[in-house]
Formats: C-alpha cells, structure tokens, sequence
C-alpha cells in the first residue's frame, strides 16, 4: 500500500474506534432516535458515513456498486441534506455494516498506486475530482458525523 493511503486508513481506523465505543452500550431505541432540533439519528449517521467508504471501495477499483450494497449502505439523497431514516439496528448490526464498509475500502486502498491518485473520478454531476482529494475528504467526513453522533447520544 502506498504512503498516502495508509495514512488515510490509519486515520479513518482510529475514528471507527470511537464511534463503536460510542455505541457499544446503546439500544436500538436509542441509535433510532433523532432529538428535538436534529435532522438524524445515530443509526443513519453510520449508515451514511460508512456506507460512502464502502460505496467508494466499489469506484475506486472502477466497478459498480451492486444493488444490494446501495441498499444496505445509503448515501445521502440526491441535492438534499436529508439521509433515509434507519431503523431496527443495533450495536451489533451497525458494527458489522462498519466492518463491511471498511473492508470494501480497505481493498480498495491496497490496490492503488501513486498514478491511480492523480485518476479523476465524477463528484456529482458535471464535476470530477481526484481520487487522492475523494480520499482525503473521508477523515473529515467520518470525524464531523462523529461529532454530530456524540451530540446526538448527549441529547438522548
């Protein structure tokens, strides 16, 4: 794995670490609930934030992304802020949907070389992007849906 890459994973491995801490003890009633003022629950926060880096596992390696991944791990939806509601998770299921995303990306990263860094891939209609910017992103992302998870879980 080159360089950049493993920094990347090293640095979303260390946020995964906190968000499974931060829902081991939770119910699923709880990982469900979106409190007064919030737009989300937990449980969507997760599926959202790893299902992009599963979903991008898939496009970093040029492949579709198969139906039942796109079921299992939601995006946002189209030019809105909104994310599907999840319901009927656990601590347990929403951790083996991590492990799958991470695994997914985790393949991903192994096979890239300094080249595939500079490869443009599309970020939404009409634009592209570099896959080093697309992975440089991923911590940000992960790390402001934690900090949105852990006011969430203070607000429960």
């Amino acid at each position: 794995m080159i360089g950049f890459a493993a920094g990347i994973e090293a640095a979303l491995d260390f946020g995964v670490a906190r968000v499974k801490d931060l829902i081991k003890e939770m119910t699923p009633e709880q990982l469900e609930t979106v409190p007064n003022g919030y737009t989300n629950s937990v449980a969507t926060l997760i599926v959202h934030t790893y299902g992009l880096e599963g979903r991008l596992g898939y496009s970093l390696r040029g492949q579709e992304v198969p139906e039942e991944v796109t079921r299992e791990l939601l995006l946002h939806l189209p030019r809105t802020q909104t994310l599907p509601e999840v319901k009927g998770e656990t601590a347990e299921s929403l951790t083996a949907k991590i492990e799958k995303a991470r695994g997914l990306l985790k393949e991903a990263l192994a096979t890239l070389t300094e080249a595939d860094l500079d490869r443009e891939m599309p970020m939404g209609p009409g634009r592209t992007v570099s896959v080093r910017f697309i992975l440089s992103l991923l911590p940000q992302h992960q790390g402001q849906h934690f900090g949105h998870m852990q006011m969430i879980k203070n607000h429960i």
